[in-house]
């Protein structure tokens, strides 16, 4: 497949989410990693990611996988993973604990407060997350946080349907069933006051026997953090093969620290045969040693010494480059 075009989106001044249901289709999840580009995605927020006989999913070596806590300590199948690109300092969040198979949680903290982004899948037989999403919301320990203030984002796939999202078209899916169904996940935004970031009337899903959009997947978040959003929208021009769900792209002002590197010497790569070569020739222009009658004369040959050494390994060693895989610690 061709590149598809991706948005411009400034890659460190802002937070930049793509959230996305893959249908639990490895080649959905292979065409999504693909088209994530890591230089250019912070987090990557995925509802029924494919999940293999081992209970492993896929991704690159540019992000940090992060799967629910409960996962591969019950027989639940997963449904939510979250992606974190290795760019960002690992300093700056960390995953939080919730007892689900179909929930991941992380923090970001720093000058801006303290922001929790809950990664969601709701099934749509149930509504066993919401009950274990507002267990953890009412915990008053889980009030606690690094830096105040505190704000959440809740983003994923709730499987509800209403006519506060939804287009009033698609009256058919607003059933007394369907609504009743619908109450306990209002009733938790209007306790921890969440506002929908999504804009009212954007489909997020394509039926694929009938085509009809509808709006299953959102995006909330704290009233205080709403206007620090920059977009959230849809972007079908991005959406991955084998998969009925748009990428939703969410872009937050905040400015998440990002891993320092300094480059170290690769000294495996070293062209030996020249460093040598360059090294007798420095060495060369030091005083013979036994002229060395004082401290101050060895002192100031072993600066000498220091110093060819240094301008071998700028000419013929060159420098490593950060591994994706490196931790803070």
């Amino acid at each position: 497949m061709p590149d598809t075009p991706q948005p411009e989106i400034p890659p460190m001044r802002q937070l930049t989410i793509w959230q996305q249901n893959l249908d639990k289709s490895l080649d959905a999840q292979s065409d999504f990693l693909h088209s994530l580009w890591h230089t250019r995605y912070d987090i990557a927020m995925i509802q029924e990611p494919y999940i293999d006989f081992q209970g492993k999913s896929r991704a690159t070596s540019h992000w940090h996988a992060l799967y629910p806590t409960l996962h591969g300590h019950t027989d639940q199948v997963t449904h939510a993973l979250t992606l974190v690109n290795t760019r960002l300092s690992t300093n700056s969040w960390t995953q939080i604990p919730i007892k689900s198979c179909n929930i991941v949680a992380l923090q970001f903290h720093g000058d801006y407060g303290t922001v929790r982004f809950i990664n969601i899948y709701n099934d749509g037989n149930h509504g066993d997350v919401l009950r274990e999403l507002n267990q953890y919301m009412h915990n008053p320990a889980s009030r606690m946080c690094p830096v105040e203030p505190l704000h959440y984002v809740w983003m994923g796939d709730f499987n509800r349907h209403s006519p506060l999202w939804d287009e009033e078209r698609n009256s058919h899916l607003f059933s007394w069933r369907a609504l009743q169904a619908t109450q306990p996940l209002i009733n938790l935004l209007g306790s921890y006051h969440m506002k929908m970031a999504l804009p009212k009337d954007v489909p997020t899903l394509e039926a694929k026997a009938t085509k009809n959009l509808t709006r299953p997947n959102n995006v909330f978040c704290s009233t205080g953090l709403l206007e620090h959003f920059v977009t959230c929208n849809t972007e079908p021009a991005w959406w991955p093969i084998k998969t009925d769900h748009f990428p939703i792209i969410s872009v937050i002002d905040i400015t998440p620290s990002s891993k320092d590197f300094t480059p170290r010497p690769s000294y495996k790569e070293t062209e030996w045969n020249d460093f040598r070569e360059l090294l007798k020739a420095e060495l060369g222009q030091i005083p013979d040693p036994e002229t060395y009658n004082n401290v101050d004369k060895l002192r100031q040959a072993i600066k000498c010494i220091d110093k060819a050494i240094n301008n071998c390994m700028e000419k013929h060693t060159p420098l490593s480059k950060p591994s994706p895989a490196s931790k803070r610690w």
